[in-house]
C-alpha cells in the first residue's frame, strides 16, 4: 500500500512524522492518516515526499503494482499446472492408433473419389475447406456406426494423442475430434487472453502513475504571473482574517541615520522645556516607536497599536516589480510608495497599515507648541515574504525603508527636518 511505502521510506531516512510534516507544510495528523492508508496524499505531496525521503515516486507508487502483479501471475499460471495433469498418453495404443489413422485417411480419399469431388485446395479458403471436411466426416461416421467399441476407443485415443503432442489434424477427421480440438483451442485462447489482460492492466497502471507524476511536475513548474501571485497573497490574508485566528507579531523600527533639523539647538531647548531631560531625537524615537516589540493577538482582538494588526491585503499585479516562488513560499518586491494613507492608495498601504502619517505626528505633539505644517514620506525597498499552507497564511513578513521630510513650526520658529528609518513587521504562529 502507498501508506506502507511512505512509512518505510520515512523510517529508513530516520525522520519522524513531525519532521516530515514540517518539511511538507502539513500537520502530523495528515502524515499519520497517509501512513495508515486512511487518506491518500495529493500528487504534489507524493512528489515532495519522494524528494524529501530520497526515493523516487515509482518506489512509492509502484509498490502496490508489484504486489498485485504477483497475484495476477499466480492466477495465470494455474491453468498450466492443471493442463499438465490432464489425459496422460496410453503408450500401448500408439501402434494401433497409427494403423487406424491410415485406414481413416484411405477411407476418406476413397469416398472423395467416388463422389467425384476433385477440389483445387489452393483456390478454397481455409474456413470453407474445414466446413466441407467436417460434413464429409459426419457422413463417414454415419456409415461406420456399426463399428465396434474398440474402434471408438481408438478414435478417442487418436484425439488425445493429437492434442497432447501438438500434431496437426488431417483434412479427414471425425466430428468429435473437431469439437475436442476447438474446445482446447478456446481454452488456450482464454488463457492467453487472461495473460495479455493482466499484462495490459499492469502496464496501463504504471503508465497512469507516470502520466500523473508528469502532469503534477508540469503544474508545479508552471510560471506564475504577477497578477496570479497578487491574488494568492490577497486570498491567503483575507482567508486568515475571516477565520478570526490567533497569531503573534513582532515589529522592529530603527533609525538608519541621525535625524537632521534646522535650528536643532533651538528645537532641543524647546523640547527640554516641555519634557525635562528629553532631546529632539528622543521625541522622534517615541513617535516612531523604535526598537522591537512582540505580542500575541487573540481572536477578534487588536494589538496594542491597531496599525500593527494583520490586514487583508489588496495588492495588484502592477504593484509588483519582481517576485520569486519556491514551493509554498512567495517573495515579492513592491513599487516605491509615496505618502501612504489607510485608503489603499499606494502599494505599501495595500499591503499593511504599519506606517506613520502626518495626522499621527500632529496627534502626538498636539499638547505642545509644535505643529506639523507639511509632511511627506518616500518608502522604498518594500519586500514581502509569505509562506502559505493551503489557502491560509503560515507566516508573513513585510519590510521597507522610509525617508520622511517635514516642515514644522515650534511657537513662531519654522524648522525643516528629515528622518530616515527602517521598519519590519512579522506575523507567525497562526492558530486556526
Amino acid at each position: 500500500m502507498l501508506g506502507d511505502s511512505i512509512r518505510q521510506a520515512r523510517i529508513a531516512s530516520g525522520m519522524s512524522q513531525e519532521q516530515l510534516a514540517e518539511r511538507l507544510g502539513v500537520s502530523r495528523q495528515s502524515i499519520s492518516l497517509w501512513e495508515t492508508n486512511q487518506t491518500r496524499p495529493t500528487a504534489e505531496n507524493i512528489i515532495s515526499i519522494a524528494k524529501i525521503l530520497g526515493v523516487s515516486t515509482d518506489d512509492l507508487l509502484l509498490d502496490e503494482n508489484r504486489i498485485w502483479s504477483k497475484s495476477s501471475y499466480k492466477e495465470t499460471e494455474e491453468p498450466d499446472s492443471e493442463q499438465k495433469e490432464k489425459n496422460p498418453i496410453q503408450k500401448k495404443y500408439i501402434a494401433i492408433i497409427f494403423v487406424f489413422a491410415a485406414l481413416i485417411l484411405l477411407s476418406g480419399i476413397g469416398i472423395g473419389l467416388l463422389m467425384g469431388r476433385d477440389r483445387n485446395k489452393d483456390d478454397i479458403s481455409p474456413t470453407h475447406t474445414q466446413s466441407e471436411t467436417i460434413r464429409d466426416k459426419e457422413s463417414t461416421n454415419k456409415e461406420n456406426e456399426a463399428k465396434s467399441e474398440a474402434d471408438k476407443d481408438i478414435n478417442e485415443s487418436e484425439e488425445n494423442d493429437r492434442y497432447t503432442n501438438g500434431q496437426p489434424s488431417d483434412n479427414n477427421y471425425n466430428a468429435s475430434t473437431v469439437s475436442s480440438t476447438q474446445g482446447k483451442e478456446k481454452a488456450t485462447e482464454k488463457q492467453t487472453s487472461k495473460k495479455d489482460s493482466t499484462t495490459e492492466k499492469q502496464t496501463t497502471k504504471k503508465e497512469s502513475a507516470t502520466e500523473k507524476t508528469t502532469k503534477t511536475t508540469t503544474t508545479a513548474k508552471k510560471e506564475l504571473t504577477a497578477d496570479e501571485v497578487a491574488e494568492i497573497i490577497n486570498n491567503a490574508t483575507s482567508k486568515t482574517i475571516d477565520d478570526s485566528v490567533v497569531y503573534s507579531l513582532t515589529r522592529t523600527c530603527e533609525l538608519t541615520e541621525e535625524p537632521s533639523f534646522s535650528s536643532k539647538d533651538t528645537l532641543d531647548k524647546i523640547v527640554n522645556g516641555v519634557s525635562s531631560g528629553k532631546t529632539t531625537n528622543d521625541v522622534v524615537e517615541e513617535i516612531l516607536n523604535t526598537g522591537t516589540c512582540t505580542e500575541s493577538v487573540l481572536s477578534g482582538k487588536e494589538p496594542s497599536n491597531p496599525t500593527y494588526a494583520l490586514m487583508a491585503s489588496k495588492i495588484k499585479g502592477d504593484d509588483i516589480t519582481s517576485f520569486e516562488v519556491n514551493g509554498n513560499s512567495y517573495t515579492l518586491y513592491l513599487r516605491n510608495s509615496s505618502n501612504p494613507v489607510r485608503t489603499y492608495n499606494v502599494p505599501l498601504s495595500r499591503m499593511t497599515n504599519c506606517f506613520i502619517t502626518k495626522e499621527e505626528i500632529n496627534n502626538y505633539v498636539s499638547k505642545s507648541t509644535v505643529s506639523v505644517n507639511d509632511y511627506s514620506s518616500e518608502n522604498t525597498n518594500i519586500k514581502v515574504t509569505a509562506k502559505i499552507n493551503g489557502k491560509r497564511l503560515n507566516e508573513l513578513e513585510i519590510s521597507y525603508n522610509t525617508v520622511s521630510t517635514m516642515n514644522i513650526k515650534v511657537a513662531i520658529v519654522p524648522i525643516k527636518g528629515q528622518v530616515n528609518y527602517s521598519t519590519s513587521i512579522r506575523y507567525y504562529d497562526f492558530l486556526f
